[in-house]
């Protein structure tokens, strides 16, 4: 627990810990070449992908000219095993939850995994208010209210340096 927080509010979250997305030729720690995004006090914690980077990964499709991963993500979340693993456990948040998803999430399914996380704070009786808003025409996305809007729906990650496809649509994603 951290002291000082008295609320979370995530957007386009997800109630599992995952990998880190690494560039080409970086040391490696898993089968794909990913390594834990997360650690606690130095050591690595088990990520979705750790055991199965791979997922089913022929279910990644190009909408436009990106790649959509959001159904490589649903393949992983059909894992039991890997999904119990990587959860993180929401319920120690000493304070409400509110998460924000894109229906329309294209790089993630955000609606699923958040769902997930509220699911694993109601199943631990989490004394707080716990919402989750879902839009249906948002992608990934999603901004603060009043924050700045963007005006694509993909972008080229700077990492990896491959273009990822977001979802929604620049209005939807803006007025979620």
């Amino acid at each position: 627990l951290l002291d000082g927080i008295d609320a979370v509010v995530g957007y386009s979250a997800s109630g599992l810990l995952h990998g880190s997305v690494e560039p080409a030729g970086a040391a490696a720690t898993a089968v794909d070449g990913s390594r834990a995004a997360w650690t606690f006090r130095g050591d690595p914690l088990p990520w979705l992908q750790e055991d199965d980077p791979v997922g089913d990964a022929g279910a990644a499709r190009l909408r436009g000219d990106a790649i959509e991963e959001a159904p490589v993500y649903a393949a992983w979340l059909r894992d039991e095993r890997l999904v119990a693993r990587a959860a993180i456990p929401v319920e120690r948040i000493s304070g409400p939850v509110m998460l924000v998803s894109g229906a329309d999430d294209a790089l993630w399914p955000s609606e699923a995994m958040s769902e997930l996380a509220c699911r694993r704070l109601r199943q631990h009786g989490h004394p707080y208010p716990v919402e989750h808003l879902v839009y249906p025409d948002a992608g990934h996305w999603i901004f603060l209210p009043h924050g700045p809007t963007l005006q694509s729906t993909a972008f080229a990650h700077p990492t990896d340096g491959r273009r990822y496809a977001l979802g929604g649509t620049p209005r939807a994603n803006a007025e979620a």
